[in-house]
């Protein structure tokens, strides 16, 4: 066995005899040798108890920060993609509502009800709607503005 690997050996060993050992020590008996070795028990227990908290919450937002990654990352691949939708807004505006005559269960999914009758949906609203329903296979109907999609 090489040395390096003998020596993890040996401190590994030791590190579990050293846990075995307090693992037999009654509660009272490790509060008291903290206390004998001026180790302030309630601070060191809070500071513990940050410490876990912290590690908690890190593991729990991982998903959340790996998915705002990836949305982020969608965002910017959009944003960069060249879309061929009609150059007016009112073409657009026209487009998105024959989208969503056609599919009318899209309509629930892309628009709160304030905006169902599109007289306040801005036209960037429109256009951005447009781009999700294209990237999302959607945006298939027949072509009714003359314009390509």
């Amino acid at each position: 066995m090489p040395d390096e690997k003998k020596y993890d050996k040996q401190l590994t060993d030791i590190m579990n005899r050293l846990a075995d050992s307090v693992l037999d020590l009654s509660d009272e008996q490790l509060i008291a040798e903290a206390r004998a070795e001026g180790i302030d028990v309630r601070g060191e227990a809070e500071r513990v108890r940050n410490v876990l908290r912290r590690a908690s919450k890190s593991y729990r937002m991982s998903k959340l920060v790996a998915a705002q990654r990836n949305y982020e990352s969608q965002v910017a691949r959009m944003q960069a993609r060249q879309y061929h939708l009609p150059t007016s807004a009112s073409k657009r505006r026209e487009l998105l509502t024959a989208v969503l005559s056609a599919r009318p269960d899209m309509q629930s999914a892309l628009l709160t009800a304030q905006y169902r009758d599109f007289k306040e949906l801005s036209d960037v609203d429109v256009e951005s709607f447009l781009k999700q329903l294209k990237e999302l296979g959607m945006l298939d109907i027949p072509k009714t503005s003359g314009e390509q999609l």
